[in-house]
Parts: structure tokens; C-alpha cells; sequence
């Protein structure tokens, strides 16, 4: 899936247990997004701003996508005794003029 230039994207992460499966929060979800322009990369966090709990083990962050496009990667990190990162990207296309 793509999205215009300017749009703000919602992203979800979920984290779940290993072995049973079970959908649970980790101690902070941290999300690292990383712009294809090289600006500066943006770090939310659960305990600051940023990032909110939707259920348990599931979270979400929003991606606003207007200073480029390209392909935007973004990170969640569950921090804890069974820290965990899962990398995304989502493609970003010019605004139409």
C-alpha cells in the first residue's frame, strides 16, 4: 500500500508472548521513524508522547508524512526481559500538483 505525500499513517504494532502466543505489553514501546529525506529521526515512546496503547500487547503510533516522499521505515521496540524490534515501511508518493 502507498500514501500521498502529507498524509498522517497511523502505524499498529503488536507484541506477543513467545511461547503461548498471548497478546502482552512489553515495559515501554519505543517507535523510531526514520524519514527517506535523511531529516531527522523522530523517537516516540509510551511514557512520553507519541505512542498509545490500543489493547493489550498492541499500540499505535502516527506517521506524518509531510516533509518527504519515499520509503518511510519505522521501528517498535518493546523493552523488558524479552526486548523485541519489529522494522516496517510504508511508501510514501509525491503530492500530485
Amino acid at each position: 500500500m502507498s500514501y500521498v505525500q502529507g498524509t498522517k499513517v497511523w502505524v499498529v504494532g503488536t507484541f506477543t508472548d513467545p511461547v503461548s502466543g498471548v497478546q502482552e505489553d512489553p515495559d515501554d514501546v519505543i517507535v523510531t521513524i526514520y524519514p527517506p529525506d535523511d531529516a531527522d529521526v523522530v523517537v516516540l515512546d509510551l511514557e512520553g508522547m507519541g505512542v498509545t496503547k490500543i489493547e493489550d500487547g498492541k499500540f499505535q503510533a502516527m506517521i506524518d508524512t509531510s516533509s518527504a516522499p519515499g520509503i518511510w521505515e519505522y521501528t517498535f521496540e518493546g523493552t523488558g526481559d524479552e526486548a523485541v524490534v519489529k522494522r516496517r515501511s510504508l511508501r510514501v508518493k509525491p503530492r500530485p500538483t
